[in-house]
């Protein structure tokens, strides 16, 4: 699931969707009062994303039995006779979650269900939280599944910093609960499965950076043939946050050595002191290979943003990486959008942007950004 702002997507949880849910619960129940159920569509129009689902996976619980297991087995028939999937799938998630955390059996065959139509990455948590041996032991045989979505639900569903989802501390304490998980998963065929893993070991990275370098070079020593150019995208996703942070075990992990003397930035320029909001950033930089054999660098930037009380905040951003002959000269021109973006707000004022060479930050140059 992407990573943008979920309030982006408020509008996939719409009247169709509660018309949808109405169509397919008057199917399975025809006692059921569709009128009250559809006027929930009045009250969607303040709310955001979340919201939406809280209160239509509140109106399933008010028009379904009591009893759960009889409840989410009605859900069930009802969202197959109506085909619902994609983001119209997540109240009837939202529904086990908050509902079936007493029922794993039940709990379990709806989500394995639905995730292959949307995602139960969210729903499966608080069954985490709840018992995390059961959860693990049925994330473990989702592993090992034919099915590219339980596959991918296994590892993402138990990540310890999933975004938008409710953090795992016990896994963010012990990343080794999800060991056997992710093992099954290493090599998997397809790219959808281990982009979730290589978010997984990322997740990881942020609290056991040591872990993660030593179980990639494991698995560096057990890739089949032919897949050799997937495991090094598999580590390089895996260690994006620790090379951007600078970490000199990451880099070595991907043959990149940490302050390497015979590179050196010997050009950056920015081109205005004074960027209005809404506009770009532009630099130029010019990165030297002064020793006598090809160099592997890592090169990336910060823009150190203003914050609301004055200080400032770096965040790191990617700008290439590769290889740099003998006594060459690598030249880059880069544009930084300043384009107002829902997930970040800009304080006018003194800002900086500085290089990150083999992880090693260069002294900022200075701007101003501007209303």
């Amino acid at each position: 699931m992407s990573q943008e702002n979920p309030n982006a997507f408020k509008l996939w949880i719409d009247h169709k969707v509660v018309d949808a849910y109405a169509r397919g619960l008057r199917k399975v129940n025809p006692q059921m009062k569709r009128e009250t159920f559809v006027r929930l569509k009045t009250q969607l129009g303040p709310l955001e994303l979340r919201d939406r689902v809280r209160l239509i996976a509140d109106g399933l619980r008010d028009h379904l039995p009591d009893d759960y297991p009889q409840a989410v087995a009605m859900l069930r028939e009802a969202v197959e006779q109506e085909d619902i999937k994609g983001f119209a799938l997540w109240p009837a998630a939202e529904f086990v979650q908050i509902h079936g955390l007493d029922h794993f059996k039940e709990s379990f065959e709806a989500m394995r269900e639905w995730t292959v139509r949307f995602t139960a990455e969210f729903a499966v948590r608080p069954f985490i939280k709840r018992d995390p041996s059961r959860a693990f032991a049925e994330l473990l045989r989702a592993a090992k599944d034919p099915n590219v979505h339980l596959r991918r639900w296994a590892s993402e569903g138990s990540r310890p910093r999933l975004p938008w989802g409710e953090r795992l501390h016990l896994l963010i304490h012990d990343p080794e609960l999800t060991a056997n998980i992710l093992e099954n998963l290493k090599f998997d065929p397809e790219l959808y499965v281990r982009k979730s893993v290589c978010n997984h070991l990322n997740d990881i990275a942020k609290d056991h950076p040591q872990q993660v370098v030593e179980t990639l070079a494991r698995w560096s020593r057990e890739v089949p043939p032919g897949f050799e150019k997937e495991f090094v995208w598999i580590q390089r996703q895996s260690l994006r946050t620790l090379v951007k942070n600078g970490d000199p075990a990451a880099l070595k992990l991907l043959g990149v050595k940490h302050r390497d003397p015979a590179l050196a930035i010997v050009r950056f320029t920015v081109s205005e002191k004074n960027v209005r909001i809404g506009k770009n950033l532009e630099f130029e930089v010019s990165v030297k290979n002064s020793g006598k054999t090809p160099r592997a660098y890592v090169l990336d930037y910060a823009v150190h943003y203003r914050k609301s009380n004055g200080t400032l905040s770096p965040k790191v951003f990617k700008l290439k990486s590769g290889t740099i002959p003998p006594g060459t000269v690598l030249r880059i021109r880069k544009k930084h959008s300043f384009r107002p973006v829902t997930t970040r707000r800009y304080y006018p004022g003194p800002h900086q942007i500085s290089l990150v060479l083999n992880g090693v930050m260069a002294k900022p140059r200075m701007f101003d950004l501007q209303k």
